[in-house]
């Protein structure tokens, strides 16, 4: 047993006595450099131009269809001239919105940045600046998700049976019934 133990114990020692290896690199190396070190230079410019930066999924994949990829797609699902001005006014007034309420959450991500850079930071202080930047990304989501329900009336079932299959979010079973209408 003791003989046993001792082997045990020889072998730890090696393995501890083991430099760590440098070559463990972190997944966020580079990353340093940026501005805002959260977001990517790819999410600051999607942020600014009022894209939709993922945040209505909820809806786009749930069948309730976003207005950009309905412009984009007016021709294949033949939208009405009346509702390509209809969806085009939607999207005009969310991307607008998209892009005030973008910048300032831009703007908080960079006060969470600059925090952080500093020596002097209190809990309290972090708290706000998350708070303030959450509500923020939730006002934004909330425009591009506002902008599907308000479009959806505009749509026949048929042309959101149709947008759903060209964007892939339909199986053959679903494209066969909406062939079937």
């Amino acid at each position: 047993m003791k003989i046993k133990f001792a082997s045990y114990m020889i072998i730890l020692s090696f393995i501890l006595s083991l430099p760590l290896s440098a070559n463990t690199i972190s997944p966020y190396s580079g990353e340093q450099h940026r501005n805002i070190k959260a977001l990517s230079p790819s999410d600051i410019q999607s942020l600014e131009a009022g894209k939709g930066w993922g945040l209505a999924k909820s809806a786009e994949l749930n069948g309730v269809p976003g207005p950009a990829h309905l412009l984009e797609l007016k021709n294949q699902i033949h939208l009405s001239a009346q509702q390509v001005e209809a969806i085009q006014a939607v999207w005009n007034a969310m991307n607008r919105s998209a892009i005030e309420h973008g910048r300032r959450y831009l703007a908080t991500e960079t006060k969470i940045e600059q925090f952080f850079a500093e020596t002097n930071n209190d809990e309290e202080t972090l708290n706000t600046l998350l708070k303030k930047a959450a509500e923020q990304l939730a006002t934004l989501r909330y425009v591009h998700l506002k902008a599907h329900l308000q479009v959806k009336p505009l749509l026949t079932k048929q042309q959101i049976l149709q947008y759903q299959a060209l964007r892939g979010y339909s199986d053959k079973r679903d494209h066969h019934q909406s062939h079937q209408h």
